[in-house]
Formats: C-alpha cells, sequence, structure tokens
C-alpha cells in the first residue's frame, strides 16, 4: 500500500487498540456499550478517510470538493462539468509549460504544441460527505516522441504544482515565499491561472475545493489549502493584471501558440534570444490573437516585463502587429 492508506490504517489501528482496551476494562455490557460508542463514531468516520486515502494512493491528483450541492447529493450534470474543467485547465497548464520549455525540439518557431489522444485522466474514487475526485495520468504503454514524451512529464509536474500553489494563497493574496518556489514568471502566472479558475465562484453550491497531489508527491499529514471563493477574489486582480510597477518596455516577435482564451494568455514562439514568452493580453486583441494563431503567421508584440535575466512573462500593450516576411 501507499503512504497514505499506511497513515489511515495507522489511525485505525490506535482506535481499534483504544476500543479493545476500554472493552477489556467494562464491568458489564451496559457500560461496554456506552463505553465503546465514541470508539464505533470514530471509526465510521474514519472509514470515508480509509476511502480517500486509496484515492490518493492511486492517483496523481485528487480534488476534494465540499459545500451544499455536495451534501445534498451532486447532480451527474454537475459532476461531469466539475470533471470537465478540471482537466480543461490541468491541460491548458501543461500545454503552456510545454510551449515554454527550453528544450531545443521545442523552441523552433514553426513548432505547435498539440495534445496528442495517448495522454488522459481518469476518475479513479468518489467518496461520501465532502465529494473527491481521484485523476491518474495515463498513456500508451509506446508512446510516440515529442510532445507525448514532453507532456506526459510536464502533466505530472502540473498537477502537482496545482496542488501545491495553494498553500501560497490567502484571502489578502499571493505570499512573497512563491516567488521562491515558482521563480519562472511564466511558468509561475499559468500555474496561478489554472489555480484561480478551478476555485469555486460559489454560485453552484460548491464552497470550497482542496486539491492534493497523489501518490508520494505530498506528506498524509501535511495540511491542504482549500480554494475558496474568496482566495478566487483575491486572485483575480494579479489575473487582470500581474504586474504595474518596475516593469520594462520591449518589442517581441515570434509566433503566436497555447493560447488560453479564458485567461487571455498565448505563448510567443521563437523570439530572438529568448526563446518563448508567455504574453497577458486584453479583451480588445480577441480577435486578434485567434486570427494570428489560426494563420500562423509571425506577430510583433509590444509588452512590458518585470527586469530580470531573461523576459518570460510580458503584459501586451497596444496592438499586435504583423511582422513583415
Amino acid at each position: 500500500m501507499g503512504a497514505w492508506v499506511d497513515a489511515a490504517r495507522d489511525s485505525i489501528r490506535i482506535v481499534l487498540d483504544e476500543l479493545s482496551a476500554t472493552r477489556s476494562l467494562a464491568l458489564d455490557d451496559e457500560f461496554r456499550a456506552l463505553a465503546e460508542e465514541p470508539h464505533w463514531s470514530q471509526l465510521e468516520g474514519m472509514l470515508v478517510d480509509y476511502s480517500f486515502a486509496r484515492v490518493l494512493d492511486e492517483s496523481h491528483l485528487v480534488a476534494r470538493l465540499e459545500g451544499p450541492s455536495v451534501e445534498s447529493g451532486m447532480s451527474a450534470a454537475l459532476l461531469s462539468t466539475m470533471v470537465r474543467e478540471i482537466w480543461k485547465h490541468v491541460k491548458t497548464a501543461t500545454t503552456a509549460a510545454v510551449a515554454l520549455s527550453s528544450s531545443p525540439e521545442h523552441t523552433v518557431a514553426g513548432w505547435a504544441p498539440k495534445w496528442p489522444e495517448s495522454l488522459g485522466m481518469d476518475v479513479t474514487g468518489t467518496g461520501a460527505g465532502s465529494l473527491f475526485l481521484g485523476f491518474r495520468a495515463t498513456r500508451d504503454t509506446q508512446p510516440e516522441v515529442g510532445f507525448v514524451d514532453a507532456g506526459f512529464d510536464a502533466l505530472h509536474t502540473v498537477m502537482s504544482d496545482i496542488a501545491e500553489a495553494p498553500q501560497y494563497l490567502t484571502e489578502s493574496g499571493v505570499t512573497d515565499e512563491i516567488a521562491e518556489r515558482f521563480p519562472d514568471d511564466a511558468l509561475r502566472d499559468s500555474i496561478l491561472s489554472a489555480v484561480y479558475h478551478l476555485s469555486p465562484t460559489g454560485r453552484r453550491g460548491i464552497a470550497a475545493v482542496t486539491f492534493y497531489g497523489g501518490g508520494a508527491s505530498t506528506h498524509p499529514r501535511q495540511p491542504a489549502t482549500p480554494l475558496t471563493p474568496s482566495i478566487r477574489k483575491a486572485l483575480k486582480p494579479l489575473i487582470d493584471q500581474p504586474f504595474s510597477q518596475g516593469s520594462v518596455a520591449s518589442v517581441f516577435s515570434g509566433t503566436i501558440r497555447a493560447v488560453d482564451l479564458d485567461a487571455r494568455r498565448f505563448v510567443l514562439r521563437g523570439v530572438p534570444e529568448v526563446g518563448a514568452v508567455r504574453c497577458v493580453y486584453p479583451a480588445t486583441l480577441d480577435a486578434k490573437v485567434k486570427e494570428l494563431l489560426t494563420s500562423g503567421k509571425k506577430a510583433e508584440v509590444r509588452g512590458s516585463y518585470l527586469p530580470t535575466e531573461m523576459p518570460r512573462l510580458v503584459q501586451v500593450e497596444g496592438d499586435i502587429a504583423v511582422k513583415a516576411p
């Protein structure tokens, strides 16, 4: 068994030992029944925890949902929607991570990231009370070269990062420590964008969503931070405008790839002396971004970035021009 099930079993053994000791000290059947009741109640709760532990051990990412919709029995339609949204934003963050990769085979201007059929996620378990969904990355036994291998590795990393990132969030915003854990501005923005969109609005009867890295990526005793409507609200200014002060203006040219229409982000690839940058653009450029993505023409982007050794996250300012051949 895995670490999560082992920890759950240790807790159950302690309660069983206490129950056994209570029985041996009981003076009569009536006293024994009263003394045993708290232990039985505790064990009933542990059965749910044990089921949860099994899902954690068998999954790469687990989402635990809480709220009125769960308590009243979540509808199949809402459950399907939640699963689709989790998969969608994990997939989007993974595609961005691969597009931002510095690997030589992924930095050429003409390389366009595509999602292969051999990557996916499986729901591996649910439970009563709070609902938990386990996702496990799968691939063919003989995967294709290129994006499949890079995407599979990135998928594992993204699932682990989504589970870890909430510990750096508060109802006031993001802590300074997150930059130490995720030093790459572009990848940090990608993970925070996924976390923002996976945070509940409260309108569907979901009050909190807690993510856990499955398997050995997190320790059973390590508390996880739930995502709530308050966390989502605190993240919104950062998603809308990643930075506003201390930035440097410049012009970047490359090919638009890995567009995230929800977050209004894209990756500009083949940028001279840089490789790839993640760009944040306003709603007024939606049509232009789609057009350039479809046409494959090189774009010229004017924007600002934080003064680092290498630009990675760019906030687009003004229009996006088609670069002359």
